[in-house]
């Protein structure tokens, strides 16, 4: 992009995003590691002033992200969808892998038995996604494995060596609401107790 846009578009979304009269603080930026990848990625931080009521209505019906790549896509001239396979055809589709750490030793256990009920709220058209192919895994089966990424949730080497760190759940999608997302990993995670006859059938 050049300076002048950038400038234009940063302007843009200063005036464009004024919760309770404060503007949302937004950077473009290029990881290092991603400079021949992508051409910018945006950081968008929220006033501490806002509350979650608050944030939550700002984000209903187009959400914050949306607004601020539907800025770039106009700018750009192209139209921005969040579905998670627009177009039909053999490829893996758009998630949103999402990462989770948690002392419960029982995690994958209770992710297993919830499947379903994670599939469920975990974004529309997903099912369109998850077939099993193109590193994803199959909808229908809760898959777990390290360094995986066909698999449902894949550990990395790091945490299997270590005994420690974060698990990434894959079936996520790209139009999740981050608020039942995390919700309900930490719902299955922290509060749920699968029944006995439940483990034992899992076992």
């Amino acid at each position: 992009m050049k300076s002048a846009q950038v400038v234009d578009l940063v302007a843009t979304l200063a005036s464009e995003h004024f919760p309770r009269n404060r503007a949302l603080e937004v950077k473009i930026a290029t990881p290092k590691h991603l400079q021949k990848k992508i051409a910018r990625i945006f950081v968008a931080r929220i006033p501490p002033s806002i509350t979650e009521d608050e944030f939550r209505r700002i984000q209903v019906p187009k959400g914050i992200v949306e607004l601020v790549l539907n800025t770039f896509a106009i700018a750009d001239g192209v139209v921005l969808t969040l579905d998670p396979k627009p177009i039909e055809g053999d490829w893996n589709g758009a998630g949103c892998h999402t990462n989770y750490s948690t002392l419960n030793k029982k995690v994958i256990l209770n992710l297993s038995l919830r499947h379903s009920d994670h599939i469920s709220a975990y974004g529309e058209g997903n099912e369109r996604r998850l077939i099993g192919k193109h590193e994803t895994a199959s909808i229908n089966t809760f898959s777990w494995g390290v360094a995986n990424r066909g698999c449902s949730i894949r550990v990395g080497c790091d945490t299997e060596k270590a005994c420690k760190g974060y698990l990434e759940d894959r079936r996520v999608t790209s139009n999740m609401d981050p608020y039942i997302v995390t919700g309900l990993l930490a719902e299955t995670t922290l509060l749920w107790e699968p029944t006995l006859e439940a483990e034992v059938l899992a076992a």
